[in-house]
């Protein structure tokens, strides 16, 4: 996906390379990002459906030749960033959002946009929360446990 008219080469872009073999250091079915030709931003958004507590992990690739800035933002602040990244650059973090939040990976060049192709393999997983009643169960356990090692205590 790109912006007509922007750039002669359709960057900044995010694609996926369905060519049947690696194209700008790119493998055959990976999804990657390239910034501008005056450091606009490659922007690959996910919008959260519901709300919850999510872990996001995976790397951005090496790709082309050259040094890019990397950057994710969680609902526009900063969760991870790297500057001038020339090797493969893993991420792992989790948070809490509502629905409607925003992931946004992006690809940022150096000064230099030629030779930025970047992979990029995301998962963004919905980490289980506990149901209400299943806390109050577990907490009604420890005040009986504690209960219990009071007894024991004074006897």
């Amino acid at each position: 996906w790109y912006t007509p008219g922007l750039s002669g080469d359709n960057t900044p872009s995010v694609y996926k390379n369905i060519s049947g073999s690696p194209l700008n250091q790119v493998a055959h079915g990976e999804v990657a990002l390239h910034g501008g030709p005056a450091n606009q931003l490659a922007v690959a958004r996910l919008t959260l459906a519901t709300a919850g507590s999510y872990t996001v992990a995976g790397v951005f690739g090496q790709g082309d030749l050259g040094t890019v800035d990397l950057h994710i933002l969680v609902n526009g602040s900063s969760a991870f960033s790297k500057l001038a990244a020339s090797g493969d650059e893993a991420f792992n973090f989790g948070t809490t959002l509502g629905a409607g939040s925003t992931i946004d990976f992006l690809v940022g060049t150096d000064g230099d946009y030629r030779w930025d192709s970047t992979p990029l393999s995301a998962t963004v997983t919905a980490t289980p929360v506990p149901e209400p009643a299943t806390l109050s169960i577990a907490a009604a356990g420890a005040l009986l446990g504690m209960a219990r090692r009071r007894r024991s205590a004074k006897s």
